[in-house]
Parts: structure tokens; C-alpha cells; sequence
């Protein structure tokens, strides 16, 4: 891959995200254009979540999702997701994650560079509405 191209998938581990799924969903369709590839590890969530995934990727070639039936935890969930990404870099998120419109553009610039790795930092909001770093 070029320095151009796009290199970067994003991979998810989801166990049960409830309430949370289309938000998730709706957060990842809203980049899925500037990455390489989104990997969903679905780590045993019930069967009616996990066919909201399945249905919702089914649309999406750029989609992969990977689900076991039992639980493994969020490291065994994201370890399969990396063997399963074809892209060059990887950011990890989560169900509950937010981020600015702006990361995607901003991490794919920093890419640009082919450094070997890239940090940045998140500010953690809490259910009470309070905010940290």
C-alpha cells in the first residue's frame, strides 16, 4: 500500500452493547468511507444482537464481522479481530466509544508519515456528565 492509500481499520469488540448498538452503528457507518476496513468481534452477544450486526454488515463490503457464541472476554475478542484485519494500522475501539468527526481525517493524515505508532489522547465522560483525561 501507498502512503496515500487508505491503511487504517478500525476493530470493536461488542458483547451485549444494547442500548448502545445504534449509536455504535451509526458511528461507524459515518467513517466507514475513510477506512480500509471495520472489524466487529462479536464475543457471544445474544442472538438478536448479534443478527443486528450480521444484517447490518451484510450491506457493508468493508465489514467483517467475527462472532463466537461464548464469551471469551474483550482480549480474546480483540486478538481475533487482528487476525482478521487486512489493513496496515489498527485503532481500537469500543461499544461506548465517541469520537470527533474530525479523527478519522486527522489520524489518516497523521498515517501519511507510516509512522510506527500513533497516540492520541481521550477524554473519558462519565454517566453524571463529569469529564477527565
Amino acid at each position: 500500500m501507498t502512503a496515500e492509500a487508505s491503511t487504517l481499520a478500525i476493530v470493536v469488540p461488542v458483547h451485549d452493547p444494547r442500548e448502545r448498538l445504534d449509536a455504535l452503528l451509526e458511528r461507524l457507518d459515518a467513517v466507514r468511507g475513510a477506512v480500509h476496513q471495520i472489524v466487529i468481534a462479536d464475543d457471544g452477544s445474544p442472538l438478536p444482537t448479534a443478527l443486528r450486526i450480521a444484517d447490518w454488515a451484510a450491506t457493508r463490503p468493508t465489514v467483517v464481522v467475527d462472532r463466537v457464541d461464548e464469551s471469551g472476554g474483550v482480549a480474546a475478542a480483540r486478538n481475533r479481530a487482528i487476525a482478521r484485519v487486512s489493513a496496515e494500522y489498527v485503532w481500537f475501539v469500543d461499544d461506548d466509544d465517541e469520537w470527533d468527526d474530525a479523527a478519522v481525517p486527522v489520524i489518516a493524515l497523521s498515517l501519511r508519515s507510516r509512522p510506527d505508532v500513533l497516540v492520541f489522547r481521550a477524554e473519558y465522560r462519565y454517566h453524571d456528565g463529569r469529564a477527565g483525561r
